[in-house]
């Protein structure tokens, strides 16, 4: 083992300092300011790589795919992996909702189960019954294959590659659930009709 040094990081804390803020804040602009200048070429190059979007604005995983996009551009790749798998799983959570359970006339809604399943069972459970389609389906699985990869250290790849991967996998994800959900006449966004809420019956 190497020589194990300490490592500090203060700035917070001089930054509400009233002694040193005025002071550290105007350095750590100047600090912010030169970084971004540095990196903004890169973050344009990034940028030129991802995939266009096109949902809704109510989409429940627009907030958590735009994060995890704005982490790619600037070289973080494991926060834009983590973003994206949370996505994922919360779009499989989503779904979820259009199941009930009937157990002697009380309904039980499946969101709470899955909350507690894999993201791979809620896959297969999803795909099963019919409320995400083939394609669907084999976007989610190579997502949950790559946030499984760095889950495990010994299986991590090419990091940056693996990032863009997942974060356009998920746009393309939204991209044809817009699809299969709306359509645009005479420029105005239409729902299309919606599909029927699965009702599972258990007999005691």
């Amino acid at each position: 083992m190497g020589r194990i040094e300490m490592y500090i990081d203060s700035k917070p804390g001089s930054l509400i300092d009233e002694r040193t803020s005025e002071n550290a804040t105007s350095e750590y602009k100047k600090y912010l300011s030169k970084r971004f200048r540095k990196d903004l070429p890169t973050i344009i190059e990034r940028t030129k790589k991802l995939s266009n979007i096109r949902t809704t604005n109510t989409n429940p995983c627009l907030n958590l795919l735009l994060e995890s996009r704005e982490a790619y551009t600037k070289g973080l790749f494991y926060s834009t992996i983590a973003m994206a798998g949370i996505s994922a799983e919360r779009y499989a959570i989503e779904i979820s909702t259009k199941i009930v359970f009937k157990s002697s006339n009380k309904e039980i809604s499946l969101e709470d189960l899955f909350e507690r399943l894999s993201q791979s069972q809620r896959i297969k459970i999803l795909s099963e019954l019919g409320l995400i389609g083939s394609e669907i389906k084999n976007e989610l699985n190579e997502i949950n294959k790559i946030r499984n990869k760095y889950i495990h250290p010994k299986l991590i790849g090419d990091l940056e590659k693996d990032a863009l991967i997942i974060v356009n996998r998920m746009a393309k994800i939204l991209e044809i659930e817009f699809n299969e959900n709306y359509y645009i006449k005479e420029g105005k966004l239409v729902p299309k009709a919606k599909k029927w809420l699965i009702q599972i019956l258990l007999i005691q």
